[in-house]
């Protein structure tokens, strides 16, 4: 038997002296050994179980041969207690034959990709291809719309009915009152004009509480001077909330003799003795060549003749 096959046969053997260490250390060693003997009594009875049955249907006198040559074989004696620290050497020697794994490396993401690629070319290639379709002619607009219907109707039917909701009156059949009296109760549901607008009752009334104005109406108007040719006009409506508009009119005001600055409509003033009125706004002179915004309103007149005492044969005028 060369090195070897000792070395297999070590290594088959480790793990049976493992066992019987393991017990020995975990169990009582008086138990152990009743263990081991039946062990080896056991496997003497198979051994002479097996030898018993090669031997049937062999001649007598072979039997006998076999039997005196048992006789021969001297009987083992009596073995010795098992030296735990022995077994253990033995057990040491037979893991550290055992080849150590070597420290891995780390594993980047550049090292996974091809194998990843392989796997999903690999998964790929086993799809099965797929079957040609028909044609955009081959589809029938009967198919189609058919399709159309069906998922249509499966829609409809998953919509819930809504539930009926409280009967409503007819708006002939509603009253509405000329006027809100603050100091008395309505029920839910009344309806009054009041400052110009309509209102309803969401619940019953304390005053105006549980009153919403549902048509806005004009409660006053008030009407102001705003500067010298504005007027401004506030609405206050039934609610409360109010809505105001100016207004700008171009009315005439006179601002005496043209003087240098800026004019607005509806300013007038004289200049070379005749009246001008602002059009557009501006701070040229008017009647002169280029000048823009200005319209002339009354034109100077031609001065009179110069007399002479009376006395120019010019009838006279007589009051009476």
């Amino acid at each position: 038997m060369n090195m070897r096959e000792l070395e297999a046969h070590a290594k088959a053997l480790a793990p049976v002296l493992k066992g019987y260490v393991s017990k020995v250390l975990d169990s009582d060693f008086e138990l152990f050994r009743s263990e081991l003997r039946k062990d080896l009594d056991a496997r003497d009875k198979k051994l002479i179980d097996t030898v018993t049955e090669s031997f049937e249907g062999i001649p007598a006198d072979l039997k006998e041969i076999a039997a005196a040559a048992a006789e021969l074989i001297d009987k083992p004696a009596d073995g010795r207690d098992a030296d735990p620290e022995q077994i253990q050497k033995m057990v040491d020697a037979a893991v550290a034959q055992v080849p150590r794994p070597k420290d891995g490396s780390s594993v980047s993401v550049e090292d996974v990709l091809p194998a990843i690629h392989d796997e999903v070319a690999r998964a790929v290639a086993e799809l099965p291809a797929p079957k040609d379709g028909k044609d955009g002619a081959d589809v029938q607009l009967e198919d189609v719309q058919r399709m159309v219907d069906e998922a249509v109707a499966k829609a409809v039917s998953a919509i819930s009915l809504p539930k009926d909701g409280e009967p409503g009156r007819d708006a002939a059949h509603i009253e509405i009152l000329p006027a809100i009296e603050e100091g008395k109760a309505y029920p839910r549901g009344s309806y009054a004009k009041h400052l110009g607008g309509l209102w309803r009752s969401f619940e019953t009334t304390s005053g105006m509480k549980g009153w919403e104005c549902i048509v806005e109406g004009i409660a006053r108007l008030e009407v102001e001077q705003d500067g010298e040719r504005g007027l401004k006009a506030v609405a206050i409506l039934s609610s409360g909330a109010t809505s105001e508009k100016s207004l700008q009119l171009p009315a005439m005001i006179y601002r005496g003799v043209f003087s240098s600055g800026d004019y607005t409509p509806g300013d007038t003033v004289t200049w070379c003795g005749s009246l001008w009125h602002c059009e557009t706004q501006t701070s040229d002179k008017p009647g002169e060549p280029g000048s823009k915004g200005w319209r002339l309103a009354v034109k100077k007149g031609r001065d009179g003749k110069d007399g002479t005492n009376g006395k120019d044969l010019t009838k006279g005028v007589k009051i009476t």
